[in-house]
């Protein structure tokens, strides 16, 4: 029977309802089936790679074959650092900013991870409060400034940059005297931080910091009539032995100690870390204020697996340097003086009506589903944990995923080879056999996520005996996959798929 009179029966055709569809019929992109060969779309796909940061440069290791080009991907994999749209070939290096701007590893930074704005110059001094290119309340010149002279002393580094920050509002309210005496005892809570920290040495280092600063006769003025409207006003000190607490920077100390929820928190994260895990928290709101505390309070010993990716921040800064993000619809944050600036267009102009009175509610703003503060946050995250592991290298990976039987071994290929990550992980290697590869060169792997159809690789193998190995140094999230092997027709396997060992280190 020819039900579509296309030439062709139902025991042929594969679609007897549809005349274009038969086994002469030509391939095309279209989902579908078209020529009856048990294959869609065969050899019609193209590549295409995540643009998170919209740069126009993909992300080399997440990938998706599609016909068409899908929103956020592009048709290249040149992108180092797809969480940064600054960062790409075409971009300039920037020395001394912790980054690798054009992704050219033979143009080094010369830095060991600092994010510093570039070098303001003469222009930085021209104005009251000079150039903040990064908008994170502390002159351009001045940031550098402590950076550069304090580089081996991150404690005191985010002393000063605290001083400084407080003191642009110095010079930026030197007019209003109630604004004067509350910078002047916030000043004063720096100060003691300053000395707990360095002791008499804190004198002519915060000397040499206002030097730097009040290097314009119009900042020096500022200067003196801030001074004069503390006249007859008292400065109280906290007792020295308090001292300690005053290196809360801005946020009242007394909170952790009359908050047993903060205190729960601390315990609960040192607790944690000491048990060799990692820890990304994504605080929202005011929930950032409580997660810049809780950061003073990680043990040093553990602070190099604790990080912070910030969601509407009131703060004026995220502890440990970490990302945020406040979208431009945010009305509460954007009437926040001091806050961090928004930094994300999230709705592209038109109005979100989930949100339409605040537009700072986590699950229906940030977090809305298709919008760019979700992908920003997710990868910001994902980023996060990349660096938390790769600084944490020295810790063991274990093995994730094992296919090994050594009981009826078969060369050929495998078919689909389908596997299950129980648990994020940073993938560090995969291997798989190949018994029968006659000693040709390694190929690539590549993992296919099943849940979200990303492609994570390939990534390149070298040879150990008959042992195909590759170094992914990924994050991956937990989920069902199937690895792809570049050559599968020598991949040794039993009836259940190709032979597979997956190490990594598992993230929490």
């Amino acid at each position: 029977m020819d039900r579509d009179g296309d030439g062709y029966s139902s025991k042929y055709d594969c679609d007897d309802n549809n005349s274009s569809i038969n086994p002469a019929a030509r391939e095309i992109c279209d989902g579908v089936d078209n020529n009856c060969d048990g294959q869609i779309d065969e050899g019609l796909k193209t590549t295409f790679y995540e643009d998170t940061d919209g740069d126009g440069c993909g992300n080399p290791h997440v990938a998706i074959e599609a016909c068409s080009q899908p929103l956020g991907y592009v048709a290249n994999n040149t992108d180092c650092d797809d969480t940064n749209a600054t960062v790409n070939p075409g971009a300039t290096e920037i020395k001394k900013n912790g980054l690798d701007d054009d992704c050219n590893p033979s143009t080094p930074d010369d830095d060991a991870g600092a994010k510093l704005p570039p070098d303001p110059g003469e222009e930085g001094k021209k104005t009251l409060l000079g150039i903040d290119a990064d908008g994170d309340g502390v002159c351009d010149d001045i940031q550098r400034y402590i950076y550069f002279t304090y580089s081996e002393d991150r404690k005191l580094r985010l002393g000063l940059t605290h001083y400084a920050m407080e003191f642009h509002g110095v010079l930026k309210d030197a007019n209003d005297r109630e604004a004067c005496y509350e910078h002047a005892n916030k000043m004063a809570r720096h100060g003691e931080c300053l000395w707990y920290l360095k002791g008499r040495d804190s004198f002519d280092i915060i000397d040499q910091l206002l030097a730097e600063i009040l290097n314009t006769r119009e900042r020096s003025i500022a200067y003196i009539t801030y001074s004069d409207n503390l006249g007859g006003r008292v400065i109280s000190g906290a007792p020295l032995k308090e001292w300690k607490g005053s290196c809360s920077f801005d946020v009242d100390a007394a909170v952790v100690s009359s908050n047993p929820s903060v205190q729960e928190h601390i315990a609960f994260y040192n607790q944690y870390l000491s048990e060799d895990k990692m820890v990304v928290l994504v605080p929202h709101s005011q929930g950032n204020l409580y997660g810049n505390i809780a950061y003073l309070g990680i043990d040093q010993h553990y602070i190099g697996r604790f990080s912070i990716v910030s969601v509407a921040n009131p703060d004026g800064f995220v502890a440990g340097g970490g990302p945020y993000t406040t979208i431009d619809e945010d009305v509460i944050i954007g009437r926040i003086p001091l806050a961090l600036p928004r930094n994300l267009d999230n709705f592209f102009g038109p109005l979100n009506w989930g949100d339409i009175w605040s537009g700072h509610s986590f699950i229906k703003s940030y977090m809305a589903s298709g919008h760019k503060a979700e992908t920003k946050i997710l990868n910001d995250v994902v980023a996060m944990i990349n660096n938390l592991t790769i600084s944490n290298a020295d810790r063991e990976a274990i093995e994730i995923v094992s296919t090994y039987n050594i009981l009826g071994v078969v060369c050929g290929n495998p078919g689909t080879t389908l596997i299950t990550i129980p648990q994020d992980a940073y993938i560090t290697e995969i291997g798989t056999y190949h018994w029968c590869d006659g000693g040709q060169p390694a190929g690539t792997h590549a993992l296919y996520n099943l849940n979200t159809s990303r492609m994570y690789g390939p990534f390149p193998g070298t040879i150990d005996f008959r042992f195909w190995i590759s170094h992914p140094n990924t994050y991956v999230p937990a989920g069902s996959y199937e690895v792809i092997d570049s050559e599968p027709s020598t991949w040794s396997h039993t009836h259940n798929g190709g032979f597979v060992r997956i190490m990594g280190i598992e993230c929490y």
